[in-house]
């Protein structure tokens, strides 16, 4: 399953304040798992199209400009964002590209 796959990260949000002319941030843990994707677009003659799809888990609300971080090497800024949510309503997941 999916689920087997999601490993610990740390999640950087952005509060929305300002500290000294810098973006406060918050820290949160979360578990999240990265996803290469490679999508055709029909509408254009031989464009397809290449990104980084990533399912977090986290208590926190994920806004956009949230920094995942899986290792020092590897860290991520997020662009899109769909709220993945089950059947009473409740936030499961979110769906997040990347920028």
């Amino acid at each position: 399953m999916l689920t087997e796959r999601f490993i610990p990260v740390s999640l950087e949000i952005p509060t929305g304040k300002y500290v000294d002319s810098r973006p406060e941030i918050a820290t949160h843990n979360a578990t999240a798992v990265s996803i290469d994707a490679t999508q055709a677009d029909l509408n254009y003659f031989g464009q397809i199209k290449n990104n980084t799809i990533i399912l977090i888990d986290s208590p926190a609300k994920v806004t956009q400009g949230t920094k995942v971080i899986f290792s020092e090497d590897e860290k991520y800024e997020i662009g899109k964002i769909r709220t993945c949510e089950n059947v009473a309503g409740e936030t499961i997941a979110y769906r997040c590209t990347v920028v």
